[in-house]
């Protein structure tokens, strides 16, 4: 079967070259398809190049939601923002698409910096400086995708999010509007930070586990309910160190092939990111695994492990007397089918 498609470019992509994935997902419950055989859900198919127009002041400027229209030093203007949200829980995650266009061949460099404050101006959390404004061309516009991660220690609250440029000296370049200057940097937008409750007492579990993900993620045990369609599952969790990345749950059912004989799959994000769990704390997600309506009886394996989305990385786990034990846990033989 042959499947054209055509992966439309969004205006202001920076040109060099990129990496093409394909991959499969079930269209009703929207979850990706593991490729044991290559243990991750995607497939690399190569690298394209994505050239720089002829002539960038002919095309349109992209549509920003935000528009600022602000000078970062000689030769790089700030045409705008978009960001789908400005709110959210210690541990969420804010997507920010900076708006960049060169007004001269030239553009003095800087590092664009994103800093998140508290009122009295204690800077909270800084997206790590990215190069902009160096190899532009006069009229190019450059989309410059951030995400900026709410630490999980982050009191409720508002904060402000600003936005500057550095000199290789760590100066700061000016900021102006036409020929009035506005300081060194800009403010984008207000940050709302919700609050959310601590859970510091052990859970009850049905089957504890005691197995260690990573060096800072504890599964303490599970409840397990099967039904006549699917597997009612509890994983109970135990942070144990702060966590930079945002992991995802998978739970394979296994036949006697082993890891990569799957006959079902679910992949669910925690409720709350891991990136905003708080050391000690306790938190439990229910997760159901649908079984396909023509699986065959008989006793399969039940796996549990956590993983990296945009890697495909699984965290090692470790049993309690701290030896390695694969990226996957075994939490029982269940027998299924009459």
């Amino acid at each position: 079967m042959r499947t054209p498609l055509r992966v439309p470019l969004p205006s202001g992509t920076a040109p060099g070259r990129y990496r093409l994935e394909v991959g499969w997902y079930h269209f009703v419950e929207g979850q990706p398809i593991w490729r044991p055989w290559a243990a991750g859900n995607r497939l690399t198919l190569g690298e394209v190049e994505v050239a720089a127009p002829a002539d960038w002041w002919t095309l349109p400027l992209p549509s920003v939601a935000q528009p600022i229209g602000v000078t970062m030093g000689e030769g790089v203007r700030l045409l705008g923002f978009d960001a789908s949200s400005v709110e959210g829980q210690p541990g969420d995650t804010l997507h920010i698409d900076l708006f960049w266009q060169a007004t001269d061949d030239r553009p003095e460099p800087g590092m664009a910096v994103l800093q998140l404050a508290s009122d009295g101006g204690e800077v909270r959390t800084e997206i790590s400086p990215a190069a902009v404004g160096s190899g532009l061309k006069s009229g190019q516009t450059l989309r410059d995708l951030r995400s900026l991660t709410l630490p999980g220690t982050l009191p409720p609250g508002v904060y402000n999010l600003s936005l500057g440029r550095r000199r290789p000296d760590g100066t700061w370049l000016p900021v102006r509007r036409g020929p009035f200057p506005l300081g060194s940097i800009y403010p984008l937008a207000t940050v709302r930070v919700l609050g959310r409750p601590l859970n510091l007492v052990p859970p009850t579990v049905q089957q504890p586990t005691d197995a260690r993900f990573g060096e800072g993620i504890r599964l303490v045990g599970y409840d397990l309910e099967p039904q006549r369609s699917n597997l009612e599952l509890t994983l109970h969790w135990q942070s144990l160190a702060p966590t930079a990345t945002r992991y995802k749950i998978f739970v394979h059912l296994v036949g006697g092939g082993g890891s990569a004989d799957i006959r079902a799959q679910v992949d669910v994000y925690p409720h709350l990111s891991t990136t905003g769990w708080l050391p000690g704390e306790y938190l439990s997600d229910r997760v159901t695994l649908d079984l396909p309506a023509d699986l065959a009886p008989g006793h399969y394996t039940l796996l549990v492990g956590l993983y990296d989305e945009a890697t495909s990385s699984r965290l090692p786990v470790f049993d309690a007397a701290g030896q390695a034990s694969g990226d996957s846990l075994v939490l029982e033989q269940v027998r299924l089918g009459q």
